[in-house]
């Protein structure tokens, strides 16, 4: 579905965390059901660290190795586990609330953009993961290459309305351009026509299309200067850790400071890049989409 058609609202409403304007969500015995979505990591414990809120979340089953490896295929490798939370960046956060979702071991796992922040091979370990999974996961995503390796069905929102595929996201794309739904749009107009419904203007695509180029274009400006940034930031801290040593006194607490200060900054920074390239990735789909 396009951007704001409802697939996150959707999962919400899977989730129990928005209670449904009409019908009811009922689950299956003793189901139990894993969410993740990015403000999860909020109610993380600033004071915990990496390794506490991991075995805290995970399956009675698990042992203690088991959560050290989940926390290595998510990049908290050796000493990293022991880090406290209140120094991680955004997308460390990330990436500890979606380790806590899949050591629940939950038959239900629902999941919205668990790509985000992730490296390429975490996304890989993480598509490797669900591929084996046994229970059933509805993943919201924008990256197309993780929705064909891990779906083997699709929920199309359009309209208002929402449409299963059973096939694969490859299927689902050939059966919009040549198959069984190709003609929806066709039968949609149709159907207002004999509804008598008002018209509504007429879709400019070349418009569409040169806005959504310029905001890509801006979105590619905005995260080289933030990588610039970035650059910058991890500069001066590797000069600043070099100095530290040699400091004494009052100039020690000085650079400690400093150094901390520049840390907090380049965690903002990250943030902002992340978000820049998450916006310029939604804007090429749509591109895509288009072509």
């Amino acid at each position: 579905g396009v951007n704001g058609a409802g697939k996150s609202t959707l999962l919400k409403g899977l989730a129990g965390s928005l209670t449904p304007q009409s019908g009811q969500v009922e689950l299956g015995h003793n189901v139990i059901i894993g969410y993740y979505a990015q403000h999860v990591s909020e109610a993380l414990d600033a004071s915990s660290t990496v390794y506490d809120e991991m075995m805290g979340a995970s399956h009675p089953d698990l042992l203690p190795q088991d959560v050290k490896d989940l926390a290595g295929s998510l990049l908290f490798s050796g000493d990293d586990i022991h880090k406290k939370i209140s120094v991680l960046s955004g997308g460390e956060k990330a990436r500890v609330a979606l380790g806590q979702i899949l050591l629940k071991k939950a038959p239900v796992l629902l999941l919205d953009e668990p790509t985000n922040h992730l490296d390429f091979h975490t996304v890989e370990a993480l598509a490797e993961a669900l591929k084996i999974y046994e229970g059933t996961v509805v993943i919201v995503s924008h990256d197309r290459s993780f929705i064909r390796r891990v779906s083997n069905k699709i929920v199309e929102i359009r309209d208002g309305q929402v449409d299963l595929y059973p096939g694969t996201y490859d299927e689902y794309l050939w059966s919009l351009e040549k198959g069984a739904w190709a003609d929806r749009d066709v039968q949609h107009d149709s159907t207002h026509e004999k509804n008598e419904k008002p018209k509504t203007a007429k879709y400019n695509f070349k418009e569409h299309k040169k806005a959504l180029q310029k905001k890509k274009r801006e979105c590619e400006k905005l995260s080289e200067l933030k990588e610039k940034e970035m650059s910058q930031h991890q500069k001066e801290i590797e000069e600043l850790n070099i100095k530290l040593p040699r400091l004494k006194g009052l100039e020690a607490s000085q650079a400690s400071q400093e150094l901390q200060k520049l840390q907090e900054q380049l965690d903002l920074v990250e943030v902002q890049w992340l978000e820049s390239q998450e916006e310029s990735e939604k804007v090429q789909n749509e591109l895509d989409a288009l072509a």
